[in-house]
């Protein structure tokens, strides 16, 4: 029984300290024993899945009950204060975005033709996502935003009816009612982090996260740059103790940072909202109404692009620096201006379609799935950071506590100025360092060879001028084909000399469908053209692009990228558009 107290007397009494004793211990066990940690999944999930029952429900009620109770012009100030906020914070983000790329160090590498070049991902459909067909299938797919709206449309219509307190006070019944069942799920929060924060320790994939380090390190001092802000603006605005701050923070950061689901701790967060802000910003009660609106409110900044959706972008100009093709700031900020309304709609639907405005190969997607376990941790907390800074300032301000301290108010920028100088820096250093000498994709071409393993074509030794024609091919039992010698990867010659490449592949293939010989003769463009239009070769290949200027004298293969024709072929003499066709 001693044993027993002891035990229990250690075991912290709130919420948010059994949480935070809970996630080291998650960690511990998922580094220490990962195979024990896989026992733990069926109490995860069934903390997910309880937890995910409950929450639309509520939110509902409090949407519906919050907006049709309000008093008359309260929606308005609600409204205006909390626009002007969510635009802070968009600003705020936005900035993050377009600073971080500049910390990324030159690099230097290549792609080669790939299918995403060719496609074409459906557009975001945001009516489609505020207004659903029927908004039954919407609370069954999980459609947060039209939810909210639907919800909130209901509320502000009710607040109209003269009759309202009829359906008020049965509602204020189920309100409380969700409210009771939301305490009971939380008591098992505490266990339900311990599980996931074991499950996704123990599935940690460390050399994925060290291959691409440069965004993982970039994240988090964007991270901390926003937090910073974040912090230093409630700060200076608000006279709320830190402290205070912290302890209804707390339980929902750990409930988001170990299950990546910020919409199961919506609930939590209110609650501890309710509970924290009037008796430190309204003593009195002279504003009780105002904590009942923290619901709808913290509800609408869910259902609008979110703090870490929008700091979650600058994924785009980091796959633009990837692949070395970099975005400029402009670009980024008119790829800002389109993706911010779209985030609604999901973190890899928006990255998708802009990946595709910018021209970048689509296969960059596979690095959101590599870095999916803390990518979306970090867009969740940053998102939760953002309804909180949103909470607190609109409702201060609704009862009357809103105070400018100059003194906070500077010293936030300047020091998030310093870290980032300070850690930029830092960052860009440790990654150049450590991507010095894994540029390999030049080693990797010369070691190529002929895709048939044939011998190399034998040279074209005399330039004489002939007919072009298919019958004259044939007849003289030989393709001369002219080669621009610097068109790599489409023709070049490897470490051992032999010239191979894309192109040759493809000749070489045309002239054992003909049963001719393959004869090549290497030159510049210049050259080229000008052998091209004595009739001293058949075709002409190595990566040459079009221009008006050829298309009149020439006639060329279709482009097998969007912009390279590997064919050229004198127009008035040989139709190659229809052989290659012919030759597959």
């Amino acid at each position: 029984m001693a044993a027993r107290r002891t035990l229990g007397s250690l075991w912290p009494r709130s919420i948010g300290n059994q949480c935070l004793l809970m996630l080291p211990l998650g960690v511990l066990v998922g580094l220490l024993w990962p195979q024990a940690a896989e026992a733990l999944e069926p109490l995860g999930r069934l903390f997910l899945q309880a937890s995910q029952i409950v929450v639309m429900p509520f939110l509902i009620c409090e949407l519906v009950v919050g907006f049709g109770s309000l008093q008359p012009g309260m929606l308005r100030s609600f409204v205006r204060s909390g626009l002007v906020v969510l635009l802070g914070l968009w600003f705020a983000a936005g900035a993050v975005v377009l600073l971080l790329p500049c910390f990324l160090p030159p690099l230097v590498t290549s792609q080669f033709f790939h299918a995403g070049l060719f496609e074409r991902p459906q557009p975001v459909d945001l009516l489609g996502v505020y207004l659903p067909d029927n908004i039954f299938s919407g609370l069954a797919a999980d459609n947060f935003p039209a939810v909210v709206l639907f919800s909130s449309v209901l509320g502000m219509v009710l607040q109209s009816l003269e009759t309202k307190a009829r359906l008020l006070e049965p509602l204020e019944v189920i309100r409380q009612l969700f409210s009771g069942l939301n305490r009971l799920v939380a008591r098992i929060v505490p266990f339900g982090i311990f599980a996931l924060t074991a499950l996704n320790t123990a599935r940690l994939d460390w050399p994925q996260l060290l291959r691409i380090q440069g965004f993982f390190q970039l994240s988090m001092l964007g991270f901390l740059l926003l937090t910073i802000l974040c912090a230093g603006m409630l700060l200076a605005l608000v006279p709320l103790p830190a402290g205070l701050l912290w302890r209804a923070i707390r339980g929902p950061l750990v409930l988001t940072a170990s299950s990546a689901n910020l919409l199961i701790t919506l609930p939590m967060l209110v609650e501890n909202l309710r509970h924290e802000l009037p008796a430190s910003l309204d003593p009195g009660g002279r504003q009780p109404q105002a904590a009942d609106e923290l619901a709808p409110l913290v509800s609408l900044g869910y259902a609008l692009p979110t703090l870490g959706q929008v700091a979650a972008l600058w994924f785009i100009p980091f796959a633009g620096w990837y692949v070395d093709q970099p975005l400029s700031p402009a670009q980024s900020a008119r790829m800002l201006l389109t993706a911010i309304p779209a985030a609604v709609s999901g973190l890899k639907a928006v990255i998708r379609e802009e990946l595709q405005a910018r021209g970048l190969p689509l296969d960059l997607l596979q690095l959101i799935y590599i870095n999916g376990e803390w990518l979306y941790r970090f867009e969740k907390v940053l998102s939760l950071e953002g309804l909180v800074v949103l909470a607190v300032l609109v409702y201060a301000r609704a009862v009357g506590r809103c105070r400018l301290r100059p003194l906070p108010l500077l010293a936030a920028p300047l020091l998030a100025a310093l870290f980032a100088l300070g850690g930029g820096r830092l960052a860009r250093a440790q990654l150049a360092q450590a991507l010095e000498g894994t540029y390999r994709n030049d080693q990797k071409l010369l070691a190529l060879g002929s895709i048939d393993q044939l011998k190399p074509p034998p040279a074209l030794q005399q330039l004489q001028p002939g007919p072009v024609s298919l019958a004259a091919i044939l007849q003289r039992r030989v393709l001369r084909v002219g080669v621009r010698s610097d068109g790599m990867p489409w023709a070049y010659r490897n470490g051992r000399g032999e010239l191979v490449g894309y192109d040759l592949d493809l000749v070489s293939a045309l002239a054992r469908s003909l049963g001719v010989r393959l004869e090549v003769r290497e030159a510049d463009l210049e050259s080229l053209e000008r052998w091209l239009d004595s009739a001293w070769i058949d075709l002409a290949v190595g990566g040459i692009q079009t221009s008006p200027q050829r298309a009149v004298r020439t006639s060329s293969a279709r482009a097998t990228s969007g912009c390279i024709w590997p064919w050229w072929c004198p127009m008035p003499r040989w139709p190659c558009s229809r052989t290659c066709a012919s030759s597959g």
